[in-house]
């Protein structure tokens, strides 16, 4: 399972090798199937400058991203499955600090919600990204398509969010 887990479900975190896998209610069938996880990479992200920029959140959360793919639509959009995605990054850096920390976020939309809760500061070697992405089942009027669309874009520019560290 760890090794299925690394190759299908890491791709988002280059050079990241799994240090722990946990699967909790994988077996009950009414309840979300929780993986936890950690994994360490020191290619996370990029120096420029002496100074080291990585994504708060470099994982797929955009939920509504592959629904609004399209300028408009003339017919409805039928949404049948969207899990509520949750994730807690903790970054440590070792012989550095952050020097700009990005400050927490919060969407509510008709189509959904993202939050995205930062715990640490400039000036810290640890912080904590919890990030949160839910988007409503069923169906999207062609009316309300653009609404759809606007938040699947509020959403990527705040999973774009960068951390800085020197």
């Amino acid at each position: 399972i760890e090794e299925v887990f690394q190759q299908a479900e890491l791709g988002w975190l280059p050079g990241a090798s799994l240090t722990d896998l946990t699967l909790e209610d994988e077996d009950a069938i009414g309840r979300p199937l929780v993986l936890r996880f950690s994994a360490r990479s020191s290619g996370v992200g990029v120096t420029q400058d002496g100074t080291l920029a990585l994504r708060a959140a470099p994982m797929p959360l955009n939920i509504g991203a592959p629904f609004a793919a399209l300028p408009r639509r003339t017919t409805g959009l039928v949404v049948p499955y969207a899990p509520t995605l949750e994730a807690t990054l903790h970054y440590r850096l070792t012989g550095a600090r952050f020097e700009s920390v990005p400050s927490s976020r919060s969407i509510e939309a008709e189509p959904g919600s993202f939050t995205s809760e930062i715990t640490g500061a400039s000036g810290d070697a640890e912080v904590t990204v919890h990030v949160r992405s839910s988007l409503r089942t069923g169906v999207v009027p062609p009316e309300n398509y653009e609404a759809l669309a606007s938040y699947a874009r509020q959403v990527d520019h705040a999973v774009q969010d960068l951390l800085r560290a020197r």
